[in-house]
């Protein structure tokens, strides 16, 4: 489904630069695609098996539309999602089957302002709003297994998430229409954990808790810079 979807607008941004308007035209839409991702993750990545339960996705886009008030002015809206699943063991030594599964999905909307450092050379300064939710599952199963009791290990964890994120960054043009971008983010945000937990050990050792099963809500703020390592290849139309 997320391959159809870069597919789709991919395609629709080319077609608007090829066959829709000429270079005296006022230019005031942009697709923005991450580059990084189809090097990483669909090249690098691929059939890599690993332990995800630190993983966290760049809140850069993997998808962005932008619209141009003026040639300084510009409101854009950005998505990032990703799914992934490991059978790696997570915990060594324990259960027959170990599994790890992991999505999370990101919306980002804001404004950014540009400063023309040359005819090909912008820089500039945005901010965005935050939203984000994120689920981890992990599982272990204890087929014919004696030592332990009341069934397999479950843990669910789900991240909620709303923040702010300043960021500046620096676009050089090829032409009116075709640009590449990088930029680097600081993000400030109140993140809501909500934990439930299926424990089958009479002393927890994965999770520092004594009960056999719980459900448990707490939240924290956090603060978290990322590097300009983001490529962004632009579309203007």
């Amino acid at each position: 489904m997320k391959h159809f979807f870069i597919l789709l607008f991919s395609t629709i941004g080319f077609y608007n630069i090829a066959f829709t308007q000429s270079e005296n035209d006022t230019l005031k839409n942009e697709w923005s695609v991450n580059v990084n991702f189809f090097v990483n993750e669909l090249i690098f990545s691929k059939g890599i098996d690993e332990n995800i339960i630190g993983y966290q996705a760049p809140v850069e886009s993997l998808l962005t539309y932008r619209r141009y008030f003026n040639k300084k002015f510009v409101w854009q809206i950005g998505v990032n999602f990703y799914n992934k699943n490991s059978e790696i063991d997570f915990v060594s030594g324990f259960g027959e089957n170990q599994t790890q599964s992991k999505k999370g999905y990101y919306l980002r909307t804001g404004f950014q302002k540009y400063y023309h450092l040359s005819d090909k050379v912008k820089f500039y300064l945005g901010t965005d709003l935050l939203f984000s939710f994120q689920k981890y599952k992990a599982f272990i199963e204890f087929d014919d297994t004696t030592f332990f009791f009341n069934g397999n290990y479950t843990h669910i964890n789900r991240e909620k998430e709303i923040g702010l994120v300043p960021h500046l960054g620096f676009r050089w043009e090829l032409n009116s229409k075709v640009s590449f971008s990088t930029e680097t983010n600081l993000i400030a945000s109140y993140v809501f954990f909500d934990i439930e937990l299926d424990n089958p050990f009479s002393s927890q050792p994965l999770i520092t808790s004594d009960t056999n099963s719980m459900q448990r809500d707490s939240e924290k703020m956090s603060f978290r810079f990322q590097q300009p390592i983001v490529l962004l290849l632009n579309f203007r139309f």
